[in-house]
C-alpha cells in the first residue's frame, strides 16, 4: 500500500511541475508559443577527388573555415575531412544547422575500397587540378571524371582548378575541355573564389 501511494504521490508532484516536461522539450528541440518544433540537421556530403599534390587538403580546409578558425577537421585513415555548419533564421525562428562534409577520396585511382567510401551518398563531387600542373588537369577530366562516374553517377560534378594565385606558373587553360562542366578556378593562398565555391 505504501509503495503504490508512493507511485501515486511522485505521479502527481510530476504533473504539477511543468518545468519537467519543458526541461525535456529543451533537450530536443525549441518551443514556440503553442508547440514544441524538433530540431533536425540536415546533412549533405561532398567528395573531394584529384591527384596528390593538386591542394585537395588545403582547398577543404578554406571551405571549412569559419572567421579563419577550422574547428571540426579530422584525419579519417588516409583522408581529411571536415564539416561546415551554417544556420540561419526563418520567420523569426531558428531553422535546423545545415552540415556539409567535405570528403577527401584517396590520391591513389587503384585504391578503389578508398574510393568507394569517399564517394558513397555523395551529393557533390569537386574534381580537383592544379593549374601548374597540366598532368593532373588531365587526369582529373579523364581518369578521375571516369571513376566518379562510375561510382557516383547521381552527383553534381564540378571542376575546380587550385593554386590560380601562381600566375607565372601557370600551364593549364581550361577552355572547350570542361565546357559540359561546372568550372571555377580558386586560391587557398589568397581565398580567391573560396566563398564562391562555398555559396554553390
Amino acid at each position: 500500500a505504501r509503495t503504490a501511494e508512493s507511485r501515486e504521490r511522485r505521479s502527481v508532484e510530476s504533473q504539477s511541475d511543468p518545468s519537467s516536461e519543458s526541461r525535456d522539450d529543451r533537450s530536443h528541440g525549441f518551443e514556440t508559443e503553442n508547440h514544441r518544433v524538433p530540431m533536425k540537421t540536415p546533412f549533405m556530403k561532398v567528395c573531394v577527388l584529384g591527384s596528390r599534390g593538386v591542394g585537395k587538403t588545403e582547398l577543404i580546409k578554406r571551405l571549412v573555415e569559419v572567421d579563419g578558425v577550422i574547428e571540426n577537421d579530422q584525419v579519417m585513415g588516409q583522408s581529411f575531412y571536415g564539416i561546415l555548419r551554417n544556420s540561419h533564421q526563418e520567420n523569426g525562428l531558428p531553422s535546423p544547422t545545415m552540415e556539409v562534409k567535405f570528403v577527401e577520396a584517396p590520391g591513389d585511382l587503384k585504391d578503389k575500397e578508398g574510393l568507394s567510401l569517399a564517394l558513397a551518398e555523395s551529393f557533390c563531387t569537386l574534381l580537383v587540378y592544379d593549374v601548374t600542373d597540366q598532368r593532373s588537369f588531365d587526369d582529373a577530366m579523364k581518369r578521375w571524371y571516369t571513376a566518379a562516374n562510375g561510382l557516383s553517377p547521381e552527383s553534381f560534378k564540378m571542376m575546380v582548378g587550385c593554386k590560380v594565385d601562381r600566375i607565372s606558373e601557370r600551364v593549364v587553360e581550361a577552355g572547350g575541355e570542361v565546357s559540359d562542366l561546372f568550372f571555377v578556378e580558386v586560391s587557398t593562398a589568397d581565398r580567391t573564389n573560396i566563398d564562391l565555391v562555398k555559396s554553390i
